[in-house]
């Protein structure tokens, strides 16, 4: 039996590969979303395509690094992507001029496969205008993710209504109309996640009554914004024993504060 230099038999037409078809095509989509959640965001480095190799491989998604940097060129380069909320970036690796570190653009978490509707946008702008000083950390990050979508989507013909009730209302605090103090948003996250964790903080404070900056050792248990100030809910601790009765700090006279272990 004479053979083709293909393999067939001679006078016999070779098999034509057969098209990966619906499963390759979910197994590549799997495969992607998996990578995404392996990039970083924020402003955490970059990660290079041999490492999101081998972290795919050990969650059993055969692959090869090409396969890795073909996926990452795809949604990096496809508006698709950017509609469904997927925005990614690479930057050269300064210590390798040929390889790309990759990551989430934002510092925030992104949104996978959702597109916000108008009452959506709406109700992102309106927590981000009155809870802003609220929310810890890990929370905050997840509202500044979609907050330029929302703000997009507010500005867009088909959700002007929308747009015009977030300029319409505000809250305001009672008495004359002025600006409320400045307050460091580093104190306020610190504070929020001393708060979410239970944790105590070592605070340093300008007390309305004294020029002089005291220190404390307390324990929060919440905040409470009553007209135009923010004021933290704690429990001094003195002597290694917790002051009778809670007190209250106003956050703008807070000179600064750090998370301690219980």
């Amino acid at each position: 039996m004479r053979r083709n230099d293909d393999g067939t038999v001679a006078g016999e037409v070779a098999a034509k590969p057969k098209k990966a078809g619906k499963n390759g095509a979910e197994h590549t989509l799997r495969r992607r979303l998996a990578l995404l959640t392996l990039l970083p965001y924020g402003n955490q480095a970059g990660v290079c395509a041999r490492v999101l190799t081998e972290k795919l491989n050990r969650d059993r998604y055969a692959c090869t690094k090409r396969t890795v940097e073909r996926d990452l060129e795809e949604m990096s380069g496809n508006r698709v992507w950017r509609e469904v909320g997927i925005d990614i970036q690479w930057k050269i690796d300064p210590s390798d001029s040929k390889t790309y570190l990759w990551a989430h653009m934002g510092p925030g978490k992104p949104l996978y496969l959702r597109q916000l509707s108008g009452e959506d946008a709406l109700l992102i702008a309106l927590m981000a205008q009155e809870l802003q000083h609220f929310l810890p950390k890990s929370v905050s990050s997840v509202l500044t993710a979609y907050q330029p979508r929302s703000d997009n989507i507010l500005s867009l013909p088909g959700h002007t209504d929308h747009g015009r009730y977030h300029a319409k209302v505000r809250s305001l605090a009672d008495g004359p109309l002025m600006h409320p103090p400045a307050i460091d948003d580093n104190h306020v996250r610190e504070i929020n996640e001393a708060l979410l964790r239970d944790e105590q903080i070592a605070l340093r404070y300008r007390p309305a009554s004294r020029d002089a900056e005291h220190d404390y050792r307390l324990h929060p248990v919440g905040m409470v914004k009553k007209g135009l100030f923010i004021w933290l809910i704690a429990f001094k601790e003195e002597d290694n024993r917790l002051a009778e009765g809670a007190r209250t700090f106003r956050m703008d006279r807070v000179i600064s504060v750090r998370r301690r272990e219980n």
